[in-house]
């Protein structure tokens, strides 16, 4: 069906686009059927077939915002949304007010403006900016030449000076920056294209302005390349060379001797030479070569060198020679202390003056010693040039000599005892004549010069007590210079033995008595006397260590003193210990009256078990040491046969048990009573008198019978039954 009647029907109207209800979709005059079927033009198209149409007109072509009519009224394309290419709609520009037409605007920064040439000059825009010109200027160095023409013409487009150096722009233009137009250059004479024309650091504007010359380079300052490459003096050598060479930069004749100092140079002579190449120039002869203080005239004249300023070489220069009235051609004047002086040899000794320095001998004199052998040859030959006696110990100037400065001469000291070549021979300190040698001995003479003992005792070499070592060494070793045997050992403290002394040593411990023997009395440990005390222990004990038995009584000190060395046994309690005590019990009898005849089983007459000379009762009670003991006195009577009774008193030590009949009492150490049967004794004839006998037990060793005889007379035997 064909609804707006317009030659379509529905389902060709669904086909094409256009309205079933409009036969004339696009407004533009002509029916869609006809568009589609008749002229094949677009139904949806307002401006096809016809662009004037009043729907065309209204229409936006490019979907720009502007309509075709807008379009037309501002020039652009009413089919290109964004006419001059910039990246902006035309109708966004219409509206914002830019030209839609122009790339450049709003903005440059785009390809359509890029490939735009603003300025009309022939280039565009692009090639504007790599060249460097103004994109709305054609002519940008105002050469009167456009961009365009200069850049296809491969001139500068940004130098007014180029292709023409004559321009008004040109003239006013500062080519090379330096501060100065061109045309203020070409007044100057300087470079328009180099701004510091004489390369010395400073452009050339600076320096006009400041008054230097901008075509110097050393000005206004010579310490820059382009000076040091210029020629100041213009004598042919460059600053920098006259500086190596040490010429003037602005003296072409730095020495004044008539020649450039470039041709010098050049030459290989010396510029600063007023000598070189010609000694006689003026120049040269008011010149000192040498700086000695005399010029070269004044050196001819003297006859020194004129390029030494030290002819002779003696540390001294020509000039002041000459002034102080020396001779500058002799090094030994004024003063002979130089090498130069040194290397002569002023007395032909076959020395040169250093040598005769060195050898300590006389430089003037070819025979220092007078021993008839010249100075060179003794050095030569290896003898001392300084001894008389060397080679030659008899000749006249040996024999005057004190070889060793002890005040007497060799011959003196060869017709006498001492040593010629040792100014004190017995080392005791004095020299053998009057005078003193330092570090060696003091003064003499010596009254004996082979004894050192002689005239002191205690110099360091006498050996006092003659056992073969001096003093000095006795004093080192800690030994005794006056005693041979230091510590008595019977070893001389030196390899000589003295007679009654001591045997010869050396001892190898002179301080040690117990070496090389310890059974010597000088030694504690030793037991010389063999009688089981030491030395040492004797000397304490007041004992003689060389003596066995100290107080002769037949018993050796060792056994006599006990085992007890800090309480040896004093028997008799005298304050003399045995060993030392003739009478040990103290009863008036010496020890060795009652020892018997064998010391080692000695006497004990009472069988008492004390040996008599300890047993201070007998052969009597009648004695101090007895009664002090406590053996007793008593009162009694009794009858014979061995049977009776008594009783008595007495004071007595030991215990015993008996038999017998009888009752008695005794008192001493201790008290006690004892009962017993048993034997007694009889009287048999006891003359003035009488006999008690009282037996008990009084505290001393068991088993003993105590016997305590109370005699009123005297008695003369006694019988045991």
């Amino acid at each position: 069906f064909d609804s707006d009647g317009d030659g379509l029907i529905n389902s060709a109207e669904d086909t094409a686009g256009t309205d079933r209800n409009d036969p004339d979709s696009d407004d533009d005059g002509v029916n869609d059927g006809t568009e589609v079927l008749t002229d094949n033009t677009d139904p949806l198209d307002p401006c096809d077939p016809s662009t004037t149409v009043a729907a065309c007109l209204a229409f936006d072509s490019d979907g720009d915002g502007l309509v075709n009519a807008d379009e037309d009224t501002a020039g652009t394309d009413r089919n290109d949304p964004d006419s001059d290419d910039d990246g902006i709609n035309d109708g966004d520009e219409v509206t914002a007010g830019s030209n839609p037409l122009d790339p450049c605007d709003p903005a440059s920064d785009n390809a359509a403006c890029d490939g735009f040439d603003n300025d009309g000059d022939g280039l565009v825009n692009s090639d504007e900016d790599a060249a460097g010109t103004d994109r709305n200027d054609p002519d940008t160095d105002d050469d009167g030449v456009n961009d365009g023409d200069e850049v296809t013409n491969v001139t500068d487009p940004l130098n007014p000076c180029d292709p023409s150096a004559a321009t008004v722009a040109c003239l006013a233009f500062d080519s090379d920056g330096d501060g100065l137009i061109n045309s203020a250059e070409d007044t100057a004479g300087t470079d328009r294209n180099n701004p510091d024309t004489d390369g010395d650091g400073v452009n050339d504007g600076p320096e006009v302005l400041a008054g230097s010359n901008p075509l110097d380079p050393c000005d206004p300052s010579a310490a820059n390349a382009a000076c040091e490459a210029f020629d100041s003096d213009g004598d042919g050598l460059i600053n920098s060379a006259e500086d190596t060479a040490g010429t003037d930069r602005n003296d072409p004749d730095s020495d004044d001797d008539g020649v450039n100092d470039g041709s010098e140079v050049g030459a290989g002579t010396d510029p600063l030479d007023p000598c070189d190449p010609s000694a006689s120039a003026v120049a040269c002869l008011a010149f000192d070569s040498d700086g000695d203080g005399l010029i070269n005239s004044a050196e001819d004249t003297a006859g020194t060198d004129r390029n030494d300023p030290d002819s002779d070489d003696d540390g001294i220069n020509d000039g002041p020679e000459v002034v102080a009235g020396s001779n500058p051609l002799d090094p030994c004047d004024p003063a002979i202390d130089n090498a130069a002086c040194d290397a002569l040899d002023n007395d032909s000794d076959g020395l040169t003056n250093g040598a005769e320095t060195t050898a300590g001998t006389d430089r003037d004199n070819p025979d220092t010693d007078g021993d008839g052998v010249n100075d060179g040859p003794e050095v030569d030959a290896g003898t001392d040039p300084l001894d008389p006696c060397d080679p030659d110990t008899n000749v006249a100037a040996c024999l005057a000599f004190d070889s060793d400065g002890d005040g007497l001469s060799n011959a003196t000291e060869d017709g006498g005892p001492t040593d010629r070549n040792d100014a004190d021979t017995d080392d005791d300190g004095v020299c053998d004549g009057p005078l003193a040698v330092a570090g060696i001995c003091d003064a003499g003479p010596d009254p004996d010069g082979v004894d050192p003992c002689v005239p002191s005792v205690l110099a360091a070499r006498c050996d006092q007590d003659d056992d073969g070592v001096d003093n000095g060494d006795e004093g080192t070793n800690g030994t005794d210079p006056t005693d041979p045997d230091t510590d008595d050992d019977g070893v001389c403290d030196g390899p000589l033995a003295v007679l009654g002394v001591c045997t010869a040593g050396p001892d190898g411990e002179p301080l040690n008595p117990c070496v090389p023997e310890v059974e010597v009395l000088a030694c504690d440990t030793g037991d010389v006397d063999n009688d089981g005390l030491t030395n040492g222990e004797e000397r304490v004990l007041g004992t003689r260590p060389d003596l066995a038995d100290s107080d002769g009584d037949g018993i050796d000190d060792g056994v006599e003193v006990g085992g007890d060395l800090d309480n040896p046994i004093d028997t008799d309690g005298d304050g003399t210990i045995d060993a030392l005590d003739d009478d040990d019990d103290g009863d008036g009898v010496l020890s060795i009256n009652e020892i018997g005849d064998d010391p080692a089983n000695p006497t004990d007459s009472d069988d008492d078990g004390t040996p008599d000379y300890l047993d201070p009762c007998f052969p009597s009670t009648d004695n101090d040491a007895c009664r002090a003991s406590g053996e007793g006195e008593g009162e009694g009577e009794g009858e014979g046969e061995g049977e009776g009774e008594g009783e008595g008193e007495g004071e007595g030590e030991g215990e015993g048990e008996g038999e017998g009949e009888g009752e008695g009492e005794g008192e001493g150490e201790g008290e006690g009573e004892g009962e017993g049967e048993g034997e007694g004794l009889e009287d048999l004839g006891v003359s003035g008198g009488g006999i008690f006998i009282a037996c008990g037990a009084t505290g001393s060793s068991p088993g003993v019978l105590s016997v305590a005889l109370l005699t009123l007379g005297m008695w003369s035997r006694r019988r045991r039954r």
